[in-house]
């Protein structure tokens, strides 16, 4: 083999690695892209519900594109409130998540009357959206009691939703 003919094949054997290393890259971002562009396509139907304090009450709003069923909820360090049947929330309706004394009574349990103290707690929703998919949607209701004045407020109104569904009973 002539000097020539080794260089030729060195210049194939480099020109050849370049091209597998420049297809892997291709396949790689594209892959990524493709992953990217499936989580955009999804964001356009994750589902939308507010928690808002309405009159010493907790109440849901859904304020999505489509009907969610709320399949229960879970406040603090207590174990989740699982509807034996799921409720449905049509768009744009609200719906209640408990009483008003049984609220009074868990915002009670959190801090006690006649002290300065503040209690911030979680409260996650569990939800399934119309796609079939199951969602978790956490806030954090502050309470602060000044002196036998209680002022309960939902910290955070923005939600955070996550898949990591269902929970067990």
């Amino acid at each position: 083999m002539t000097k020539f003919e080794r260089t030729q094949v060195w210049f194939t054997a480099v020109q050849t690695a370049i091209f597998l290393c420049t297809l892997s890259a291709a396949i790689y971002l594209g892959v990524g892209q493709n992953r990217i562009n499936q989580q955009l396509l999804e964001m356009n139907f994750i589902p939308s519900v507010e928690v808002v304090l309405e009159n010493h009450q907790l109440m849901f709003r859904n304020s999505g594109k489509d009907n969610v069923w709320l399949c229960g909820q879970r406040f603090g360090a207590f174990p989740p409130l699982l509807e034996p049947e799921p409720t449905i929330m049509v768009v744009g309706a609200t719906s209640a998540s408990m009483d008003s004394a049984a609220f009074e009574q868990f915002v009670m349990t959190h801090v006690p009357p006649d002290t300065e103290k503040e209690s911030r707690t979680p409260c996650t929703l569990y939800i399934r959206a119309a796609d079939g998919k199951y969602y978790d949607i956490n806030n954090t209701i502050l309470v602060r009691s000044k002196e036998s004045a209680k002022d309960v407020r939902l910290l955070q109104h923005s939600i955070t939703l996550r898949r990591t569904w269902p929970p067990t009973k």
